[in-house]
């Protein structure tokens, strides 16, 4: 139950194992120049001595809950529940906030009459802060762009309360990495997404990042069980309709690309062709195009050496 004392906003942060991180992000947080906040870390079972740093912080506006490994979607949601704010920002334990991230968001949600959804830019930074990409997000594609790819950052999303709650994280551990991507395209089809294109966080790319250590048969479980469960969501397939076909097929040339790395040709070669037999729109991605030159690049290497 919100009241008029309560925050503005609720700062979502599950960390697990994050102990060299965690205290970057917490700093950057506790020194924005917008203080009507709350953060919420909710510890997802970690191992190391992430809990002892966290406590060592004792800002009112930090509430810390320990939870049982239960991955990022549940932790959110268990976050969430314990929420006061009028909007969620569902953050990573390694990014962290540039100062005005959420005076940013407060001007932003005022000028545009409390939107359901909204994101800010953000960009892409090595460990030593150097720059590798900015995303400024779309001002009239996002639906188009979005289904395509996950081209947001967690980091800089915020979502109405009531709309989150209604909708919420899925909480299966095998969607992992991708959760927030099936939480956006359910989003974004029942709400507009609006994008604020300002930068207001820096995500850091580093080698224990989760995105960089998954096989490819983690990936190809996580995908397919994104594609059935958006394939449930009625609103999902009512908006994304003239889209199904060429989301599938999308997703196996990703399997193709990812076994390819991982040197499995044949496993490649046959989801390439299934990708081409559930939808012919494939040929138009230049994905289908790179995994199709890979594999005639090692076919001809094989015999050459045959």
């Amino acid at each position: 139950m919100r009241s008029d004392s309560s925050p503005f906003f609720s700062i979502i942060v599950p960390v697990y194992n994050r102990s060299a991180f965690v205290s970057t992000l917490i700093d950057s947080v506790l020194q924005q120049t917008y203080s009507s906040f709350e953060l919420i870390i909710v510890n997802d079972g970690s191992t190391d001595d992430t809990e002892a740093v966290i406590l060592r912080y004792t800002d009112t506006r930090l509430k810390y809950i320990r939870t049982e490994n239960n991955e990022r979607g549940a932790a959110r949601n268990k976050g969430a529940q314990l929420a006061n704010g009028s909007y969620f920002n569902f953050f990573d334990s390694d990014d962290r906030m540039l100062p005005h991230h959420l005076a940013t968001a407060w001007t932003f949600i005022n000028s545009r009459k409390f939107p359901p959804w909204f994101h800010t830019g953000y960009a892409l930074v090595d460990e030593d802060g150097e720059m590798i990409l900015e995303e400024l997000g779309e001002l009239t594609q996002a639906e188009k762009r979005l289904i395509v790819t996950n081209y947001l950052g967690c980091d800089s999303v915020f979502v109405e309360r009531s709309l989150f709650m209604q909708t919420q994280f899925n909480a299966d551990r095998i969607l992992s990495s991708s959760e927030d991507w099936e939480l956006w395209l359910r989003l974004i089809s029942r709400e507009r997404l609006l994008a604020c294109q300002i930068i207001t966080v820096h995500m850091v790319q580093h080698t224990s990042r989760s995105l960089l250590t998954i096989s490819p048969d983690r990936i190809i479980e996580r995908d397919t069980y994104l594609l059935n469960s958006l394939l449930q969501d009625k609103a999902f397939c009512d908006k994304y309709f003239t889209w199904l076909g060429i989301f599938e097929a999308d997703r196996y040339t990703f399997f193709s690309l990812c076994l390819l790395l991982a040197k499995r040709r044949q496993e490649a070669s046959n989801y390439l062709w299934k990708s081409l037999i559930t939808s012919p729109r494939v040929l138009l991605r230049r994905r289908f195009w790179a995994c199709g030159k890979k594999l005639l690049m090692s076919s001809f290497s094989q015999s050459k050496f045959n």
